[in-house]
């Protein structure tokens, strides 16, 4: 099962120049796989938060404390294709083992779409919205730049940090 053509790419998370380490130039949504059928998630997409080359953050010194604690935790994003609404979930201790089990995580991060390859994501927290920010899909699902790739490299610039191979 893929991805519906109107959400596969490549998204830049905006966080604005006022939330230096909050921006990621680019998530990867290429990245996710699809629950089992037989999973009452069934519908939707995972990927481990760590997965190398999923996602990338600003090369600022604000980004390191968060890139770190990526690599020291099992934690994965749960994706809805139907209105890319992103939910996090935790393995603790389990993870790898035959016992291995998921715990949902009180994050999630609605979207709006607002214009072609535009969108209003949110943080929420219990529901209660904790932040806001833009989102833009720059690599359509044909692989093509979209009207937003350039914004983000004028934005971003040329460097972003992410976890290695």
């Amino acid at each position: 099962m893929l991805l519906p053509e109107d959400v596969r790419g490549v998204y830049w998370i905006d966080a604005g120049p006022d939330a230096p380490g909050y921006s990621n130039p680019w998530v990867d949504l290429n990245f996710l796989v699809p629950f089992p059928k037989d999973s009452k998630k069934a519908g939707q997409f995972f990927v481990l938060d760590k997965t190398p080359g999923y996602q990338s953050w600003e090369d600022v010194p604000e980004s390191y404390p968060y890139i770190k604690s990526l690599k020291s935790r099992t934690s994965r994003s749960e994706v809805d294709p139907t209105d890319l609404t992103v939910n996090w979930s935790a393995c603790l201790f389990t993870c790898g083992t035959s016992f291995e089990t998921w715990f949902p995580l009180p994050l999630s991060s609605p979207s709006q779409k607002v214009g072609e390859n535009e969108y209003i994501r949110q943080a929420t927290v219990f529901g209660f919205v904790m932040a806001e920010w833009k989102g833009f899909r720059i690599i359509d699902d044909k692989g093509e730049k979209t009207e937003f790739f350039d914004q983000m490299i004028e934005r971003i610039g040329d460097r972003a940090v992410m976890i290695p191979e």
